[in-house]
């Protein structure tokens, strides 16, 4: 039966390329051969006014876009908000979907499946992370880094006083002077500005008076409230990994409402080669993603200073321009075995992974599917992660790859030291990573479970 869907995603290409965004693309698109998709997608470009609308068609899927610069006046628009309430109505009205798949609501509402349902539109979210559970960008950690497994009041309260949720005026007009000073002089002061806007923001929880305290508490009882009815009022979850499953059962979501779906891939982009290294030849070592904190490149660095300067080479490519003041503090850890490369194109992604021996994910937060390890197993990489979350579950410890203790370097360089000089130990490793799956079976599943939704009574619909 052809569908009509709409496809809602915070971020989505050419200009955002991160996991969730390109996954979202891969998905909409293969579903479009057989059904009618539409993407609804936010962007931040401060070039435009706020709340502007901008159509396009990218890779064969239309696409409409709202500028949305998070300037929001109260906490609550920071996950309800109204403006693009408004238009996500006006989006119902024209594509008149059968069912809405929520990506990520992100920088749009909870109250979209509420919404979707007055329209009689059916909804299914896959969960990328967990910003329903935590307001501080969905990575379940505190402002000192401290990893959390689920949301509680005391802890929550404190954390979020000290988190800028929003943007200010003065905050728009900085950001904009310094995008115009980069273009002109080629200089960017984002570093240093980012340090002078969170500033305000950098007390400690003893800081903090009270009663700011009590009343984000009263806050985030608010916002629970409001995520609990997002949930009555989607039809079907999609976990890409039990680890976040778990999480969200625990919060009290329906487990009979919540499946788990590995995410597909687009293997036909790969080629299989078993990884063989010999002693004396360095280790070729790469890192594929967001260069930010908590994805721990500072931890592999500080193990690969543990090792012998010419036994590894490391490849680093990802965006070095969204974080500038953590990729300043890399510059003194890096060695001359250690190359920054930058950004790679999405085309590009297979040929870097398989001039790699070994690829680290080094997170230090609860990753729940990351694309990049089911890409390198396509290409039969190894795959070395922090031995939590999703990353864990996806990499068998010994099998297809390695497990450290998250964010402790020392760990890593120990278990790097075994790969370059236990014989055959990466041949075993290669030989064992499997295939991932294709994004043709992961729509297929989608297609069906959008049948089973769609397939029940109006009066089932308000008792699921």
């Amino acid at each position: 039966m052809r569908k009509k869907i709409l496809v809602v995603v915070h971020r989505f290409p050419p200009r955002h390329q991160a996991g969730a965004e390109l996954y979202s693309l891969r998905l909409a698109k293969e579903l479009s051969k057989k059904h009618e998709v539409v993407v609804m997608s936010t962007d931040d470009n401060l070039s435009s006014r706020n709340y502007t609308r901008n159509s396009y068609e990218y890779e064969g899927l239309r696409v409409v876009e709202f500028t949305n610069h998070r300037r929001y006046r109260e906490f609550e628009e920071s996950y309800a908000d109204p403006h693009m309430e408004q238009h996500f109505a006006s989006v119902l009205r024209a594509v008149q979907p059968d069912i809405v798949h929520y990506q990520h609501l992100l920088h749009h509402s909870v109250n979209y499946p509420a919404i979707a349902r007055e329209y009689g539109c059916a909804g299914v979210a896959t969960i990328h992370e967990y910003w329903l559970l935590c307001g501080r960008n969905g990575q379940m950690l505190q402002a000192d880094g401290t990893r959390c497994l689920a949301p509680g009041l005391s802890k929550c309260a404190p954390c979020m006083a000290n988190f800028m949720w929003g943007r200010r005026g003065l905050d728009l007009w900085m950001l904009r002077g310094l995008a115009g000073v980069k273009k002109v002089m080629g200089v960017d002061f984002k570093a240093t500005a980012r340090k002078f806007r969170l500033k305000g923001y950098s007390r400690s929880s003893e800081e903090i008076p009270p009663e700011v305290i009590e009343e984000m508490e009263r806050q985030l009882l608010l916002r629970e409230a409001r995520i609990r009815d997002c949930f009555d009022t989607i039809d079907c979850f999609v976990a890409p990994s039990m680890f976040l499953r778990d999480r969200f059962v625990e919060y009290g979501l329906d487990e009979q409402r919540i499946i788990h779906n590995r995410l597909g891939v687009m293997t036909e982009h790969y080629r299989r080669r078993v990884r063989v290294h010999r002693e004396g030849r360095p280790l070729r070592i790469g890192f594929l993603g967001s260069v930010q904190e908590i994805k721990g490149l500072h931890i592999l660095l500080e193990a690969l200073t543990q090792l012998e300067p010419d036994s590894f080479d490391l490849r680093v490519y990802g965006d070095l321009n969204s974080k500038p003041e953590y990729v300043n503090s890399l510059f003194n850890k890096l060695g001359s075995s250690m190359q920054l490369m930058g950004r790679a194109a999405q085309n590009e992604i297979p040929a870097i992974l398989g001039t790699f021996d070994l690829l680290a994910v080094p997170s230090i937060w609860w990753e729940n599917s990351p694309l990049v390890i089911l890409e390198a197993f396509a290409t039969g990489l190894p795959v070395i992660v922090s031995d939590i979350g999703g990353m864990a579950e996806l990499v068998q410890n010994e099998v297809d790859g390695l497990h450290f203790e998250a964010g402790n370097s020392q760990d890593l360089a120990a278990k790097l030291r075994r790969v370059q000089h236990e014989a055959g130990f990466l041949e075993k490793l290669s030989e064992r990573t499997q295939n991932p799956r294709s994004i043709e079976d992961d729509a297929r599943f989608h297609d069906l479970l959008f049948d089973a939704v769609l397939s029940q009574t109006p009066e089932e619909m308000e008792e699921s």
